[in-house]
């Protein structure tokens, strides 16, 4: 049984203006194919988690407006928040990759964040 049966005109309005023919719809089928591949190698890495899994509720979202997602898999808004708790930090390459990305990129903003990943 689908969350929503038929989806909001909002959503159908939307939907028409992002995809106005058949090939950019076939265009976005495929793209969400590779966004969906590299969501799931992130998260086996445990690479950008806390941004892919709020993709993923996004998606969830986005899904569930345009009535092609079911009761069962709802289970994917739950983990996901879970696994925005920081899950990549221990094992993945979270425990890396986001110590360099503030030690180069935080120079860009106010102030100098800093990484408590590495520290005991």
């Amino acid at each position: 049984m689908a969350v929503i049966e038929n989806s909001p005109e909002w959503f159908m309005n939307i939907m028409k203006t992002i995809m106005p023919n058949m090939e950019v719809a076939m265009f976005f089928q495929k793209m969400m194919v590779f966004i969906e591949i590299g969501i799931a190698l992130c998260l086996m890495a445990g690479l950008f988690t806390w941004l892919v899994n709020g993709v993923t509720i996004v998606l969830v979202a986005t899904f569930c407006l345009s009535g092609m997602f079911y009761w069962v898999n709802i289970w994917f808004v739950p983990v996901a928040f879970a696994l925005m708790n920081g899950s990549g930090r221990a094992i993945g390459l979270d425990h890396w990759v986001i110590p360099w990305l503030q030690r180069t990129l935080g120079k860009w903003r106010y102030g100098r964040p800093k990484s408590l990943y590495g520290q005991k």
